[in-house]
């Protein structure tokens, strides 16, 4: 929840220099700049899209590991379009006591963007959707299967609740650059598998008679 990009972008150098010969650059997040949830992903929960996406492609990065939906969903293999967006962030409110969450701060124009206008104005909306249009900062790769060799895109995934305290609806509609979801409302998580060559992701929710159940296809990673 640290809008300050450039900390995390110092972080993830930082990293990259101290182990310049890791197999594999994995990040993990709590907001999912790319997830299928109803409540955030398309208000709060890209807020850093455009601003940690150029970050992430310059690093290299492999995996993005992500929260904040309590959805299962798994992303196609996503890169930036190479395009100058919008800077965006949350502003602290009058007082300074918490940030505003009603409101994405374009950084450089300080225009307050309501993320949930009021029926009927137009103005708001038309900003709103302008967020969103520019929010689409990203590049699908062309990717076939469920096992990519050498990818130039990152794969994020979002995580549901694994202690089952918490639940949130999908999006009605499915994201282009989501390439599978769940929400079965049952605890779930996923295995990592890891070797020099492969990374592998095995998701599985916990059925009421307490059994494992795979809720997606096991994805795979390669490189040469």
């Amino acid at each position: 929840n640290n809008y300050n990009v450039a900390e995390h972008q110092k972080t993830i150098e930082e990293a990259v220099k101290a182990y310049p010969d890791a197999k594999w650059r994995i990040v993990t997040i709590h907001q999912d700049i790319y997830g299928s949830g109803l409540d955030h992903s398309d208000t709060d929960g890209m807020i850093l899209r455009t601003q940690l996406t150029p970050v992430f492609d310059a690093n290299d990065i492999d995996v993005v590991l992500q929260g904040h939906d309590h959805t299962y969903s798994r992303s196609k293999m996503l890169y930036g379009d190479g395009q100058t967006h919008g800077k965006y962030e949350f502003s602290l409110n009058a007082d300074g006591t918490d940030y505003d969450w009603d409101h994405a701060t374009n950084v450089d124009t300080q225009e307050q963007i309501a993320l949930a206008p009021e029926e009927g104005d137009t103005d708001a909306q038309a900003a709103l959707d302008a967020f969103h249009q520019d929010n689409s900062c990203y590049t699908i790769e062309d990717v076939d299967g469920d096992t990519v060799t050498d990818p130039q895109g990152i794969l994020y995934m979002t995580a549901n609740s694994a202690s089952g305290s918490k639940y949130y609806e999908l999006l009605s509609t499915q994201q282009d650059y989501v390439a599978a979801r769940s929400q079965n409302w049952l605890p779930s998580y996923s295995v990592i598998t890891l070797t020099a060559d492969a990374f592998s992701i095995d998701t599985y929710q916990i059925t009421d008679d307490g059994k494992a159940e795979a809720i997606d296809d096991t994805f795979t990673i390669k490189k040469t």
